[in-house]
């Protein structure tokens, strides 16, 4: 559920007390980065904050995305955000080597909360806040579905599904140890 996913990111960041929340995708003409993107949005929107398009970062998906993205956020802007959502943790791999490069410190100076729970992401300096990674929940869905179309063909079954995803709470967005 990347619309839900990205709300509950961006409205935990904004309960931190943050308002200048940049959000960095890759493209948004992509379902992924589209639906990411209206989340985050609609969090902004439902907390009164303007969404600001100097704010709102669209590159590769990749670490040269992440990293091109936040050096922009920060070379170019008058006001500099307070906080970043990255829509995916290889983006969140770059955003964080920029932020060094530029001597800004997470989450003292920018928090940063990101979609995908990688398995390298608690072995980052300052731990990434995420979402709890759903890979075997989606598989096992889809499994199943597979299965009772297989079993009784005659009956297939066409739905969308939307998996829900957790926070994993880290030190990135301000908590501590996995405090809220």
């Amino acid at each position: 559920d990347n619309i839900n996913g990205a709300y509950m990111l961006t409205e935990h960041i904004v309960k931190h007390g943050y308002k200048n929340i940049a959000y960095i995708s890759g493209d948004t003409e992509e379902t992924t980065g589209k639906k990411r993107l209206e989340g985050y949005l609609k969090a902004l929107n439902e907390y009164g904050i303007e969404a600001k398009k100097d704010f709102i970062k669209v590159s590769s998906w990749d670490i040269s995305g992440g990293y091109n993205s936040t050096i922009e956020l920060f070379k170019n802007s008058g006001m500099k955000p307070e906080a970043i959502f990255l829509a995916n943790s290889i983006m969140a791999l770059g955003a964080v080597k920029a932020l060094r490069e530029l001597s800004i410190t997470v989450p003292d100076e920018v928090a940063l909360v990101s979609f995908d729970n990688l398995s390298f992401i608690e072995s980052m300096s300052v731990p990434l806040t995420t979402l709890e990674k759903i890979d075997d929940k989606i598989g096992k869905t889809a499994a199943e579905i597979l299965y009772k179309n297989i079993i009784n063909p005659e009956k297939k079954e066409i739905k969308e599904i939307y998996i829900k995803a957790g926070l994993v709470i880290r030190e990135s967005c301000g908590c501590k140890k996995g405090v809220k």
